[in-house]
C-alpha cells in the first residue's frame, strides 16, 4: 500500500492507521496446527501480486506488471569426495514487470524481499557443482509499451557422487500478468538431464541426483505494461541488437520490422505493418 502512494506522504502513524490487515484464523494466511507452512514465502508473493493486481485498478499510473512471482530456491546437499557435508541453497532472483513509464529490470530481487544472486564463482569455489547457464533467456518478456524483464535460466551440474535436491519454484501454471494491455510474461520451467535424456520435473520436488546430472530453471519472465503497439520501434529494434528479443518476437509482438543481424530498424516497413495490424484489429 505505501508503495503505491506518493513520495511525498511521509512514513507516518497517521498514514498506517488507515490500513487494516485482516487474516482470518484457518484461512491460509493464518493457518491453525497442522496446517502446511513450508515453502510458506510463496503465499506471501502471491498476496504481493494479488495485492498490486487490485492496486492496479485504482492507480493504475503508479503500478507495475507482475514480477517472476517470487524467488526460485534450489537446495543441493551431500558429500565432498573427502566426506564432508555442503549444502547449496542458492536463491534466484529474477525479474520485474512493466512499469507505467520504464521497463521492468532484470536479474534482481523481487520488490517484497531483499536478495541478490549469489556469484557462479562463490558456488563453484566452496561446492562439488558447475554451474553450465546462467544467463537470460531471449523472447521471455511480456511485451508492451514498456516490456517486462527477462526470465533467467540457472542450471547446476552434480560433480559429487550423489546430492539431494529440494527444488521450490512456482508461476509455472500460471505465468506473470500484464497491465493495461500488456502480455504476460514466459511461465518457469524446470528439467533434469540425466544420462543423456531430458525430463521435465514439476514446480515443487526433492529427488536424489546422480552424478553428472544436470539440474535446468528457467524462472518467469515478467509481465508488459501498455499496449505492445505503442512501444517505441527504436527501443524494439535495441532489444533486438542486445539480444533480449529476436526480429520474429519485435514483428510478432509489436509489429516492428528489424534485421536480426544489424538490429538495424526498417521504418518504412515498421509503419506499413503497424498500419495494417492496426486495421485488423478495428475491423
Amino acid at each position: 500500500m505505501r508503495c503505491a502512494l506518493k513520495g511525498d506522504i511521509p512514513n507516518n502513524a497517521g498514514v498506517f492507521r488507515c490500513i487494516e490487515v485482516h487474516a482470518p484464523e484457518g484461512s491460509v494466511l493464518n493457518p491453525r496446527m497442522p496446517g502446511a507452512v513450508a515453502a510458506r514465502a510463496l503465499t506471501g508473493y502471491r498476496v504481493f501480486d494479488a495485492m498490486l493486481g487490485c492496486l492496479a485498478q485504482i492507480v493504475p499510473d503508479r503500478i507495475p506488471a507482475a514480477g517472476e512471482g517470487g524467488n526460485t530456491v534450489v537446495c543441493l546437499s551431500g558429500r565432498r569426495g573427502d566426506g564432508s557435508p555442503f549444502i547449496i541453497v542458492d536463491m534466484i532472483c529474477g525479474a520485474w514487470g512493466g512499469r507505467p513509464d520504464a521497463d521492468g529490470i532484470e536479474a534482481v530481487t523481487n520488490a517484497s524481499q531483499n536478495l541478490s544472486n549469489t556469484p557462479v564463482e562463490t558456488l563453484e569455489a566452496q561446492h562439488p557443482v558447475r554451474i553450465e547457464a546462467y544467463e537470460f533467456v531471449p523472447d521471455s518478456c511480456g511485451a508492451g509499451k514498456w516490456r517486462g524483464g527477462l526470465a533467467l535460466r540457472r542450471s547446476y551440474r552434480v560433480l559429487a557422487d550423489e546430492a539431494f535436491m529440494q527444488l521450490r519454484a512456482d508461476r509455472m501454471k500460471f505465468a506473470p500478468y500484464g497491465l493495461a494491455g500488456g502480455a504476460p510474461g514466459r511461465p518457469a520451467v524446470n528439467a533434469l538431464v540425466s544420462g543423456g535424456t531430458e525430463s521435465a520435473l514439476p514446480s515443487k520436488v526433492t529427488r536424489w541426483l546422480a552424478q553428472d546430472d544436470l539440474v535446468v530453471h528457467v524462472q518467469p519472465g515478467a509481465g508488459g505494461f501498455g499496449d505492445p503497439l505503442a512501444r517505441d520501434p527504436e527501443r524494439v529494434a535495441a532489444d533486438v541488437w542486445n539480444g533480449k528479443i529476436t526480429a520474429a518476437f519485435a514483428r510478432e509482438q509489436h509489429a516492428v520490422v528489424v534485421d536480426e543481424a544489424s538490429g538495424r530498424l526498417d521504418g518504412a516497413a515498421t509503419q506499413a505493418l503497424r498500419a495494417r495490424r492496426r486495421d485488423a484489429m478495428s475491423a
